[in-house]
């Protein structure tokens, strides 16, 4: 099975254990991957990869900490 490249913002929660509110605070403050509107629809995306780098970057960073 294909793994999917977009993400629905509940994926992301899980992937990060962010809660919604603090990812969508962290993309206004330019400190988390931006989403992506989905054309002709409200919907918005997150690119695996960039949630993937985050992740380990934010990992990276508690380690060092």
């Amino acid at each position: 099975m294909a793994t999917r490249q977009l993400l629905k913002i509940s994926e992301v929660e899980e992937m990060t254990g962010l809660r919604r509110e603090t990812i969508w605070r962290k993309v206004r403050e330019g400190k988390f991957p931006g989403a992506l509107r989905l054309p002709g629809s409200n919907a918005v995306r997150f690119q695996r990869s960039a949630v993937e780098r985050f992740v380990g970057i934010a990992a990276h960073s508690d380690a060092a900490a």
